[in-house]
């Protein structure tokens, strides 16, 4: 699996470190099942995608609805285990990142990531 940093564009900061691009139905499918942490600075982005469930998972995360063009169109914080999110028609991927990584940093609506 591909790994990236994402950066905030609106802001010019970092939102994660190492995030690992779930971009074929095996690791699409696969996610973050089973995994049994998510340390802070990593994340897994999923494309394409615009809603995610939480099945068979250990923890909760944060999940980031993103546009085509990497603009932000819904948060979804503290979305906890054996939960679903809700669709988001806008969304063409998600990036889910550990819980409170939203308020860290300070995303909301209409920002742009990127992958570097």
């Amino acid at each position: 699996m591909k790994i990236v940093s994402v950066l905030n564009e609106t802001t010019q900061s970092t939102v994660a470190s190492h995030v690992g691009l779930a971009n074929n139905p095996l690791l699409r499918l696969k996610g973050l099942m089973f995994t049994k942490e998510l340390p802070d600075g990593h994340g897994l982005w999923i494309t394409p995608c615009n809603s995610v469930h939480m099945f068979w998972m250990r923890f909760a995360l944060d999940a980031v609805f993103i546009t085509k063009d990497g603009t932000i169109v819904h948060l979804q914080q503290n979305l906890k285990p054996w939960h679903l999110s809700p669709v988001i028609f806008k969304a063409h991927s998600v990036l889910e990142v550990p819980t409170g990584t939203i308020a860290a940093a300070n995303l909301s609506l209409g920002q742009v990531l990127t992958q570097r």
